[in-house]
């Protein structure tokens, strides 16, 4: 499969513009201008240590610590995190994911778009990537905004957004796609059985939602129970089964699957074989190649009993 390519539209540079917008005023209330960062001392309750200060000064740039956390293990009390470091007038921040599409679900053909907002010091690269496809062919695009225009089954499945500067880890967060299509029957196979022998027609469809299934005989819809047949539907799969065929069971079969998007039929004859040709398979009991063997062994038994009897006698 081909990678994903990002279809830019006319509105796109607008909702970019309004991602760098609402970006930036999310950025000024998460690290407000400061001058100085206030000392945090680590809380020891129960055990003998030391309290730990860190001081981060800021001057004329924006930054905030987000995280300080002190454990206190034993003897020792150590901070344990702390997401912000400053050098000079610059703040680094890790990248942060802020706001991101939820998971989707959409009819093929149509158009999708998907954001992934993230902030950061410095400005983290936001890069979105297709997860359910081959290794190597998942790349989608560098940007927030991933559009996906005529959108195809094959482009269903998690997307994954990520987020990345050069102070930490890169965030990473994941959006699912369900790409809706019509049903199509892609296993459907003619079945020889002789009289008397169980048969088994089957037919396997591929659709999402799942499809349901249908079995006509000519105009005859058929039904679990009705002239000695069992119909079962087991996911994408379905088996029309006659378990003691008889001469009028031979003939032509439709498999019907259906969906709210469509529907599609495929046609599936049941036909007569001669006992001797009968292929093993469910509730066959003639297998003429054991046959031929069994009946060997018999004419070898019968020879051996009667040269015994003359040697005797």
């Amino acid at each position: 499969m081909e990678p994903a390519s990002p279809a830019r539209s006319p509105g796109s540079k607008r909702q970019s513009s309004a991602a760098a917008i609402a970006k930036a005023a999310l950025t000024e209330f998460i690290f407000p201008p400061c001058s100085l960062v206030a000392t945090y001392p680590a809380a020891c309750k129960g055990s003998q240590c030391k309290p730990t200060t860190f001081q981060a000064a800021c001057k004329g740039s924006q930054c905030k610590p987000t995280t300080f956390q002190a454990a206190c293990k034993g003897s020792q009390c150590k901070p344990t995190t702390f997401q912000a470091a400053c050098k000079g007038s610059q703040c680094k921040v890790p990248p942060q994911i802020m706001n991101i599409s939820s998971d989707v679900t959409v009819n093929e053909g149509s158009s999708v778009t998907l954001l992934c907002l993230a902030i950061g010091r410095p400005e983290p690269t936001v890069t979105w990537r297709h997860l359910s496809v081959k290794e190597g062919q998942g790349f989608v695009s560098e940007d927030e905004y991933l559009e996906i225009s005529d959108i195809k089954r094959d482009q269903s499945g998690e997307y994954e957004c990520s987020a990345l500067n050069d102070v930490a880890a890169p965030d990473v967060r994941k959006v699912k796609i369900t790409v809706n299509y019509p049903p199509y029957i892609s296993k459907a196979k003619n079945t020889g059985v002789s009289v008397g022998q169980k048969g088994i027609l089957s037919c396997e469809a591929s659709a999402v939602p799942m499809a349901e299934f249908q079995w006509f005989k000519e105009d005859t819809r058929l039904a679990t129970g009705l002239d000695g047949v069992r119909i079962e539907n087991k996911g994408r799969m379905s088996t029309l089964t006659f378990f003691n065929v008889s001469e009028k069971d031979y003939g032509n079969y439709t498999c019907v699957a259906t969906n709210k998007l469509g529907n599609t039929n495929a046609s599936i004859t049941l036909y007569e074989i001669s006992p001797s040709s009968a292929v093993a398979g469910p509730g066959a009991v003639i297998d003429g190649v054991n046959s031929a063997s069994r009946a060997l062994a018999c004419l070898w038994l019968s020879g051996t009993l009667l040269a015994h009897f003359f040697i005797k006698f």
